[in-house]
């Protein structure tokens, strides 16, 4: 369930899509008392493909936050 636009741009960034609707459920956009039950049970029914393309993305992810804390400290000072 996301809120903000940050939301959006993170499942874009890992699915490589821009149609983010099958990763984000914007909560303004909620308006049914189920919609989000039914979103929920169609994200669950397509579980092994969301955890694969995770499981592609989120070591590159990792390292590239350890590559920008890097960059980080190294513009701290002491």
């Amino acid at each position: 369930v996301g809120y903000s636009v940050k939301a959006r741009g993170i499942a874009k960034d890992l699915f490589e899509t821009d149609d983010t609707s099958r990763y984000v459920i914007p909560v303004q956009g909620l308006k049914e008392e189920d919609e989000l039950q039914k979103e929920f049970v169609r994200m669950f029914e397509h579980e092994s493909e969301i955890r694969e393309q995770l499981g592609k993305k989120i070591p590159d992810y990792i390292k590239l936050t350890e590559k920008y804390k890097g960059i980080i400290n190294a513009l701290m000072p002491e």
